[in-house]
């Protein structure tokens, strides 16, 4: 993080006022320098105030090989070895003052074994300052 604002400063240094500034630069930005790529999308949920951060590749999971113990009969992993990851993105959006919940699911596809996403629900406070911000 501190060699990213070396980098980058004018970015950096503007602290985002609303929710979707604040995904934007954790999409954008912080997930390039932290994995070397931006994540791959950034969904908000229909008739909700819960968004999705999708990885299809995780840079964390190219190195993991589970377990048996911790594999289905499927061969799909039982645990989520991208949980961490979700603690970033909580630890980066309060570090913002973008109190939120974070969990991680681990969501593969034929094409993307190793997908992650992340479920991202924001403290109402954060709605309430949302809102008093848009007027």
């Amino acid at each position: 993080m501190m060699l990213s604002s070396v980098r980058d400063t004018a970015d950096l240094n503007r602290r985002p006022l609303t929710v979707e500034a604040a995904l934007k630069l954790l999409q954008d930005k912080l997930w390039l320098r932290w994995f070397g790529k931006a994540a791959n999308d950034l969904q908000r949920e229909s008739n909700s105030d819960r968004f999705f951060l999708i990885d299809s590749d995780p840079l964390v999971l190219k190195s993991v090989y589970s377990s048996p113990d911790y594999v289905d009969s499927e061969g799909r992993w039982t645990v989520n070895y991208g949980s961490y990851m979700g603690g970033i993105i909580q630890g980066a959006l309060q570090s913002m003052d973008f109190e939120a919940e974070v969990l991680s699911y681990h969501q593969p596809e034929p094409d993307k074994p190793h997908q992650s996403l992340f479920v991202i629900s924001f403290s109402k406070h954060v709605w309430d300052r949302e809102r008093r911000i848009k007027k």
